[in-house]
């Protein structure tokens, strides 16, 4: 007779409830900061927007949406190959899209993008993917986005010498200062890409730095290896860039008074920080980073409250499209397999 562990099940109901705790945390503070966000604006301001949307605008951004979904596939098709590289071709594209659309579904009921990130390593390892070269590979695409937002911050400055743009001179040294230092942190990250092939010396010290060194050659190898870093950089700058875009046509549906160079020059740093692991897919964060950064450019918080909920709904819309797609594909995948497989086994010897 066996006699149940009962310190091992008191760990695993332990460690169920801090995940728990931590979910219903994450989604308080969504909560508070939406609050906080709805409490800057004017609700009468907002009803009347909503009366006045014009839904012709939601054609060119569903077709935005689907754009940045086959731009987000494409760069980490690139990344996969070059974590693989050397083995055989039979990584082609829509398999590899497929964990991407499943991730973008996964990426919304939590924090930031953790949830999708772990949804593609446990697709690529049911694809045959060892767990080190999938790990490698999503924190590598995960890193390049990162890279491309920070890129992508620094290629709006030239924005803020257009006529059309009027910040107040603190709130334009602030942009400035934001935009030059992520800039830097993103050249210094790709110089150590280029120029540092390996950490292996550190191994010599200790075993969770002979880790990092692997899991840096596993980023390298995905990124650089291949060649196609440039490719990857300019692909996730042109998808946050989308994003921007779908806040003007959020905007331009809504008659919000927003500039296409507002726009690209002041949402994404607000993406950048609604990548902070402290809210549910980003809610709230978001909100309140965009009520005050369109607010430099004298957009009014309940309009920028709207931009922003507006991209946070076509974000979520994405998200469920491209999860319906990843669904209805495997069942036809499966279809075609059990078909092949019958043909096999009927077949004469």
């Amino acid at each position: 007779m066996t006699v149940p562990d009962s310190a091992g099940g008191r760990g695993v109901w332990q460690g169920r409830l801090r995940k728990l705790a931590s979910a219903l945390v994450k989604l308080a503070l969504s909560g508070l900061l939406i609050w906080w966000a709805v409490g800057q604006v004017d609700l009468s301001a907002i009803g009347a927007r909503l009366g006045d949307l014009s839904w012709p605008w939601l054609l060119p951004l569903a077709a935005l949406v689907v754009l940045q979904a086959a731009l987000l596939c494409l760069r980490f098709h690139w990344v996969l190959q070059g974590a693989l590289a050397g083995a055989p071709e039979r990584w082609r594209f829509w398999p590899v899209a497929r964990t991407v659309l499943a991730g973008l579904l996964f990426n919304q009921p939590f924090p930031s993008t953790l949830g999708g990130d772990v949804a593609r390593v446990v697709l690529l390892r049911r694809m045959g993917v060892g767990l080190g070269t999938a790990f490698s590979a999503v924190v590598a695409d995960r890193g390049a986005a990162l890279l491309a937002m920070l890129l992508a911050m620094l290629a709006g400055l030239p924005l803020l010498a257009l006529a059309d743009i009027a910040i107040a001179p603190a709130d334009r040294a602030t942009l400035v200062a934001t935009d030059l230092v992520a800039g830097v942190v993103a050249l210094a990250v790709i110089a150590v890409l280029l120029l540092l092939r390996h950490l292996r010396w550190l191994g010599r010290y200790h075993r969770l730095l002979e880790r990092v060194a692997g899991l840096y050659a596993g980023i390298r190898q995905a990124l650089v290896a291949a060649g196609r870093l440039p490719a990857i950089l300019l692909a996730g700058i042109a998808g946050h860039f989308l994003t921007a875009l779908f806040g003007l046509c959020v905007a331009a549906g809504l008659e919000i008074p927003l500039s296409p160079a507002v726009a690209l020059l002041l949402i994404p740093p607000v993406l950048l920080i609604a990548q902070i692991p402290i809210a549910i897919a980003g809610w709230g964060l978001r909100e309140a980073a965009m009520v005050t950064a369109l607010g430099f450019a004298g957009i009014s918080a309940a309009d920028a409250f709207l931009v922003s909920v507006g991209i946070g709904l076509a974000t979520l819309a994405q998200g469920l499209a491209g999860g319906l797609a990843w669904s209805l594909s495997g069942a036809a995948l499966s279809r075609r397999s059990a078909t092949e497989e019958g043909q096999d086994i009927a077949a004469p010897l």
